[in-house]
C-alpha cells in the first residue's frame, strides 16, 4: 500500500474508539510516508461528509474508521458524490466482519499499511 498509496483523507464515526484508531493510523501512517490531509468526522445516520471537501477528492484513497455499516454508508455516499476510489476500512465497531482489524501495537500496524 505505501508504494502505491501516498495521500489519504481519514473519515471516522463520532466515537471515542474511532477517534483513537484513527490517530493511531494517522501517526502510524507518517512513519511509513503516507500523508494524512485530514480528518472528517461524520455522525452515524446524520449528514454525509461534504462532497466539496476538495481533501477527499485530492487523496489516493479514503481510510475510514467505524463499524461496518460506517463503511457501508462512506461506500455509498463516495459513488453518489465523487465516483470510485480505493477506501480502505479499519475496524472501530463491534464485529467488523467488512474491516481491518487494528493491531496492538504499531509494529502489526506498519505491516498493515505496506501491504
Amino acid at each position: 500500500m505505501a508504494g502505491s498509496i501516498r495521500e489519504v483523507v481519514i473519515v471516522r464515526s463520532t466515537s471515542a474508539h474511532a477517534a483513537d484508531v484513527a490517530a493511531r493510523i494517522a501517526e502510524t501512517a507518517a512513519h511509513v510516508g503516507i500523508r494524512v490531509g485530514e480528518t472528517i468526522v461524520v455522525t452515524t445516520n446524520g449528514p454525509n461528509p461534504d462532497p466539496r471537501h476538495e481533501s477527499i477528492r485530492c487523496n489516493d484513497a479514503i481510510f475510514a474508521v467505524g463499524g461496518d455499516g460506517f463503511l457501508l454508508d462512506i461506500v455509498r455516499w463516495l459513488m453518489a458524490s465523487i465516483g470510485p476510489m480505493p477506501i480502505v476500512g479499519w475496524n472501530a465497531g463491534r464485529v467488523g466482519f467488512l474491516l481491518i482489524a487494528v493491531p496492538v501495537g504499531t509494529s502489526g500496524l506498519v505491516v498493515d499499511l505496506h501491504c
